[in-house]
């Protein structure tokens, strides 16, 4: 557990450059400024009702971590080097700095662990969205059983294979301020397999009929199994999904990656991604975490009230 202590003189001249930083940041220095030590070394913390900021020294530098707790003192939002984390809605979101792409991940499970006839269980959705194009995709992966050893887990298996779906969506703001209903393009894999006739078919439209007449399909595809994506018209109607197989245009899964490649998104998730959503949140999470902790046993013994008046006599004099 984390002791907290008021600044003093000592301290504000040592975190000096923080003050400007924190007018940068436009803090209202309603919340409270507060002195600790995390392995031997000294950070600043700024509270203010569920949200703070670890101020930290590099040399001469100050480095700021902003957090957000929610009410029972469990962490809704971190800021790491050139990523942000955030939950919200029971979903876990993470926020490339860079890019500004936020990236979720979502599980449909069946209930009691039941299967269909090819051992899938579930459906892991991959949803990313670019606010500089104002695009979001939803990638999603079917999850067999042989993913899910444990209950809710979510595992790097499950993306070895190509998603059974993708949709794109454009203008997502602009449709959510206009109330418009969402549009989407929708694209899912059709699979085949050689010595069926979907295998030949894709293979036709691979390339061309002739080749296909003269070599075959095999010798073509040099492999037993193949995929391809085709439009989605219609996923409702009266239980059938209706595509544009087999006469609409055919994407290779390179296809796709290359589409998703032009807009900044990824076609599967990154490990940092899954353990998140799987709790697993590393040595990045530490200190938020003990700060959390020690915050919460605060609340229930005491409080910091207020800033030191040291630094809000510093922050008059800027």
């Amino acid at each position: 557990m984390l002791t907290f202590r008021f600044m003093d003189e000592d301290d504000v001249k040592k975190f000096e450059r923080m003050i400007p930083l924190c007018l940068d940041l436009n803090l209202d220095f309603n919340g409270t400024f507060s002195m600790y030590k995390y392995k031997d070394q000294d950070r600043c913390l700024y509270y203010d009702e569920g949200y703070g900021l670890i101020f930290s020294l590099d040399g001469k530098n100050v480095i700021h971590r902003a957090f957000s707790l929610g009410k029972n003192f469990e962490i809704e939002g971190a800021q790491f080097d050139g990523w942000f984390y955030e939950y919200a809605n029971d979903i876990d979101t993470v926020v490339d700095n860079n890019t500004g792409i936020r990236s979720s991940l979502i599980h449909y499970q069946r209930q009691n662990g039941e299967v269909d006839r090819d051992k899938i269980n579930g459906v892991v959705a991959f949803v990313q969205y670019n606010p500089r194009k104002d695009k979001r995709v939803t990638i999603s992966y079917q999850q067999y059983k042989g993913d899910d050893s444990k209950k809710g887990y979510v595992f790097e298996s499950t993306f070895n294979k190509d998603p059974f779906a993708i949709a794109y969506e454009r203008n997502v703001l602009l449709k959510e301020k206009l109330h418009l209903p969402r549009m989407y393009k929708r694209y899912i894999r059709v699979d085949g397999r050689y010595g069926e006739a979907m295998f030949d078919i894709l293979t036709i439209h691979d390339y061309g009929l002739i080749p296909f007449l003269r070599e075959g399909s095999y010798n073509l595809q040099k492999s037993n199994s193949i995929s391809r994506y085709y439009r989605i018209i219609n996923d409702n109607f009266r239980g059938y999904t209706i595509t544009t197989y087999p006469i609409g245009i055919q994407h290779s899964v390179e296809d796709m990656k290359n589409r998703l490649s032009k807009d900044g998104f990824s076609i599967e998730p990154s490990k940092k991604l899954i353990d998140l959503f799987n709790c697993v949140y590393g040595p990045e999470f530490d200190e938020f975490m003990e700060v959390a902790q020690s915050l919460k046993a605060l609340s229930v013994t005491g409080t910091l009230d207020g800033s030191t008046l040291a630094l809000q006599e510093k922050v008059q004099c800027k």
